[in-house]
């Protein structure tokens, strides 16, 4: 292949050209896995390698690359590396690469698996320890069934390096973003290159997909076909972001901030507080979008319709947005948490708020902190259904 990092010169032997010919041979019938490890000065590995593949063969079985590291990790973790990665598909290497070592295990700071948080309560919680948990539970779910896709009879296929037809992709937004970034998350996963998915590149996968669902959201028989599909994103957003970081740093998480938030918009009702900051401003507003929401006797309560809200780059503009739809709504009964973050967020002033829309989000897709506590439980039911 023309990108390999080494030169043939002069002739080889007879004996080594067979074996190329047969190993070709045996990577046109499309059974060796894809992508294949070829290990190098260590024998030991590529015998187990090649005994785990035979045993497969002979049960029926056709066993793939994450059996095979997951078995060699087990014996020897502490020598899994220096090989070369094989990537053969339609004769045509599509990946060639030396791979120094190889990080099965995605821990924290603390060493503990990485979680995935029910921070908005959609019975989506997940421990994700290793690199195939991140392929086949978050990859599945944040990039739509696209990249790897999860077959009606349980199997998966990988589009790392296939065609993909737009058409059966969840949106062409889908479909850009798999494009954009499947060869960094093939590259994160199998060759252990953590730069290549950034905190900048996780945040931009999880903000587009998350509004791209909210423009596709409908809302019919009293739900809504995206709220799943949001509200898993948005526990996997705000749990895994941080992960991403190349340095680690003490600075609040995107967690930590979602708890704070929570527990100032509760003292803000309350007049304990006062709104200080932008992504104070972003959470209150999102809380009162999602709180007038739910005065809409509108045929249409989609998501959609919270669209314009987003697209706003000043507090002014914004705030004006939140003031009309105050006014189609202003005959209806509204509580006494409502008055005072209603006051406040149209008193504030910034033009920073395309840089707060994780936390408008945030805001507008937590539990509703405005409604008065003793009619909580009477409207729970709408709130859910038309907002949250």
């Amino acid at each position: 292949h023309q990108s390999a990092s080494f030169d043939i010169s002069g002739r080889i032997s007879s004996e080594e050209a067979r074996s190329l010919y047969e190993f070709h041979d045996l990577m046109g019938r499309n059974i060796f896995p894809r992508p294949l490890p070829i290990f190098i000065d260590k024998r030991e590995l590529n015998k187990t390698s090649i005994a785990l593949f035979k045993e497969s063969a002979e049960n029926g079985q056709k066993i793939g690359y994450k059996e095979i590291i997951e078995t060699l990790w087990k014996q020897y973790e502490s020598d899994l590396g220096n090989y070369y990665l094989l990537f053969y598909q339609f004769g045509e290497i599509k990946d060639f690469d030396f791979v120094s070592k190889f990080e099965y295990e995605l821990l924290d700071e603390n060493s503990q698996p990485w979680t995935v948080v029910d921070f908005f309560n959609c019975k989506f919680s997940k421990s994700i320890s290793n690199v195939f948990d991140f392929q086949y539970v978050i990859l599945v779910n944040i990039l739509n069934n696209a990249l790897i896709v999860k077959t009606k009879n349980g199997d998966y296929q990988h589009k790392y390096f296939d065609e993909i037809d737009s058409n059966y992709c969840k949106s062409d937004v889908t479909y850009l973003l798999v494009m954009k970034y499947r060869r960094a998350f093939y590259d994160f996963i199998y060759k252990s290159k953590r730069q290549a998915i950034s905190k900048q590149i996780f945040d931009d996968i999880m903000q587009t997909g998350i509004i791209e669902d909210m423009r596709l959201d409908e809302f019919k028989n009293n739900s809504h076909s995206q709220y799943h599909a949001i509200h898993q994103k948005l526990n996997i957003w705000f749990s895994l972001s941080e992960k991403f970081k190349l340095k680690q740093n003490i600075l609040p998480t995107m967690a930590s901030k979602l708890k704070e938030h929570r527990e100032f918009i509760t003292k803000l009702t309350r007049g304990e507080a006062s709104i200080e900051t932008d992504d104070q401003y972003a959470f209150a507003v999102g809380q009162v979008i999602s709180y007038l929401m739910t005065k809409s006797n509108t045929s249409d309560s989609s998501y959609q319709r919270l669209e314009p809200f987003l697209q706003k780059t000043n507090s002014k503009e914004l705030n004006k947005a939140v003031a009309r739809m105050f006014d189609s709504y202003k005959h209806e009964n509204f509580s006494g948490n409502f008055r005072i973050p209603f006051a406040e967020i149209l008193e504030y002033d910034t033009n920073g708020v395309r840089e707060q829309i994780p936390t408008l989000l945030a805001g507008i897709f937590s539990k509703n902190a405005l409604f008065a506590e003793k009619i909580e439980n009477e409207n729970n039911t709408k709130t859910e259904a038309a907002v949250i």
